[in-house]
């Protein structure tokens, strides 16, 4: 299991610090996805789009951002991302969420040894 995605939604409401630090402890994973998929769930600031296309910029792996018109909520979002994600495995994420940076590669390695998560 190489490769996964990270999913995460934003909405208006979401802290730009708080994403900020997210993403990075994102870029900071001994384990990296390959592609980190971000459902914009409505309009957001002009600073979470921008952190958002700055941490694009600064990554080796692909960042598909799909941006709805309308707020739809958390379920609707996730299920969009889910949709969008090009792997079979998904590690979802809040927008707040600092991640330890083995996160990534602890889950990896639990999904493995237990093929029912899968």
């Amino acid at each position: 299991m190489n490769k996964f995605t990270a999913l995460m939604s934003v909405y208006a409401n979401d802290s730009a610090l708080f994403l900020e630090e997210a993403l990075e402890s994102v870029r900071n994973q001994t384990l990296l996805p390959n592609q980190l998929v971000i459902i914009q769930d409505g309009e957001v600031s002009y600073k979470i789009t921008e952190i958002i296309s700055k941490f694009s910029e600064k990554v080796s792996f692909k960042v598909d951002v799909i941006v709805l018109q309308e707020n739809h909520g958390l379920g609707f979002s996730l299920s969009k991302g889910v949709i969008a994600s090009s792997n079979e495995v998904i590690i979802r994420l809040d927008a707040d969420d600092i991640s330890v940076n083995n996160r990534f590669e602890k889950l990896t390695s639990y999904f493995k040894k237990i093929p029912k998560l899968r």
